[in-house]
């Protein structure tokens, strides 16, 4: 009973807010004897650690799998990867299948007995399967952390339309997505699931001069600022700017301004926005040992969640 058992929650980024709150609900219920991991809550994966690699340890690690079927989910090919994963590794055992009523459960989770997310009822009796099998005592959830989770699971969207922006930033929230490639001397990065959304940095255009407070300290002190192009089938949708700094050693995104009370400025960067999700893709640190958090402490850059 005194052993923690690590459960994967197999989910669309999309849907990650639903998911927190189901992790939160499954710690809970049993103690913290059961650790969830979840791709999309960021203490899980560290930005210093490497996401892909990540995901297969805990997929090794994890003693079962709940995997959330919705609308969302059922476009991702890596949910579908992490389910065939564990239940070739298992054999089929110990995994849980959630899904939403506008989604039907694909072969083979549709010989498992799903529990819908939309009824309190149902998400209980998963609770205390779950920890039945996994051998940890059991204590029901408050009602008001069931409510809870069905007003998130009504709020689930539909998939974005196939060529969209909002699509673009579903497929940014998996960075093993895209393929880093040079074509015609330019590199850019290319989405594996659909060759058509492409990040492509504007090296080739004239660079603009950058300094600011935040950029000074690094031996080469010239900064500049490129645009990063997020192309549909050919055609730019969004372009954000990134900051090239000590000679291209580092690459992050152009944090925000805003005006103090005190009269002073603050930068800062939002940690879900999609500056940062592409950050997770073309950034550079220069050294695998700085990491994000500590570039901006450093440099006086705020980061919000």
């Amino acid at each position: 009973m005194s052993e923690t058992k690590l459960v994967f929650l197999s989910h669309a980024s999309a849907d990650k807010h639903f998911v927190h709150v189901l992790a939160n609900i499954i710690e809970s219920t049993t103690n913290n004897f059961i650790r969830v991991f979840a791709s999309s809550k960021p203490e899980d994966i560290p930005s210093s650690e490497e996401w892909l690699s990540t995901v297969f340890s805990k997929l090794d690690e994890a003693k079962g799998l709940v995997v959330i079927i919705t609308p969302t989910s059922l476009e991702s090919p890596f949910v579908m990867f992490e389910v065939g994963y564990f239940w070739h590794k298992h054999g089929g055992k110990n995994i849980y299948a959630l899904y939403h009523p506008t989604a039907p459960l694909p072969m083979p989770l549709a010989s498992l007995q799903g529990k819908c997310i939309n009824s309190a009822h149902e998400i209980e009796v998963f609770l205390r399967s779950l920890s039945t099998n996994l051998e940890c005592k059991y204590q029901p959830p408050a009602i008001i952390l069931l409510e809870e989770l069905v007003a998130q699971a009504q709020l689930l969207r539909l998939p974005p339309q196939p060529n969209s922006l909002e699509r673009f930033e579903v497929l940014l929230d998996d960075p093993s997505l895209w393929n880093e490639e040079h074509i015609d001397d330019n590199q850019l990065w290319i989405c594996a699931s659909d060759s058509g959304f492409r990040i492509v940095p504007a090296w080739n255009e004239k660079h603009q001069e950058y300094s600011e407070p935040w950029t000074k300290g690094f031996p080469d002190p010239h900064c500049s600022r490129y645009r990063v192009h997020l192309m549909i089938a050919g055609q730019s949708v969004k372009e954000v700017f990134f900051i090239s700094l000590d000679g291209g050693r580092y690459f992050v995104p152009m944090p925000e301004v805003r005006l103090l009370a005190s009269g002073g400025v603050e930068y800062y960067w939002n940690k879900h926005s999609l500056e940062m999700k592409l950050f997770q893709i073309v950034g550079n640190l220069y050294s695998h040992f700085v990491t994000i958090q500590g570039f901006a402490s450093k440099q006086g850059i705020v980061i919000y969640d």
